[in-house]
């Protein structure tokens, strides 16, 4: 073969190289974000999620003691489980299903907790067990490493 055929060639191949080096780096960088912004969403579901964790262990209480408004305790205990339940949802739709688990077994243990009286141990353990095991699992998710 002449010295520009070679020539050719290797401007070709170097073209192909080059070519595939690009597409695989930009295909990378399209994972790496949708890995980010899939992290970011999760952070968001689960913040809004341990809150409406808090507010609905805050209605059950309110509710459990016999507050005089039962009315007004009631509905803020559905608006509460409602709120709870649509994070639970999204949080199936996103997360792996040991965090959706973990998450639905936390609403449990926060909705249940009036049973044998809001401040009882067993219903204390319980949901410290849930919420510690669905930090854990929350933390995994969205990439939080602690020292």
């Amino acid at each position: 073969m002449s010295t520009q055929l070679w020539t050719i060639v290797g401007v070709a191949v170097g073209a192909l190289l080059s070519f595939l080096a690009q597409w695989i780096l930009a295909y990378q960088q399209r994972s790496d974000e949708r890995d980010r912004e899939l992290r970011r969403t999760q952070r968001d579901v689960y913040t809004r999620f341990l809150a409406a964790v808090h507010r609905t262990d805050q209605a059950v209480t309110k509710f459990s003691n016999n507050d005089p408004n039962e009315v007004a305790a009631f509905e803020e205990l559905r608006q509460a489980n409602i709120e709870l339940q649509d994070c639970i949802a999204a949080i199936g739709l996103m997360s792996p299903r040991d965090s959706y688990d973990a998450a639905s077994q936390l609403a449990d243990a926060s909705l249940l907790s009036w049973e044998g009286g809001s401040h009882s141990t067993a219903n204390a353990k319980r949901r410290d067990a849930t919420s510690a095991a669905f930090i854990a699992l929350a933390r995994r998710d969205i990439g939080v490493k602690l020292p």
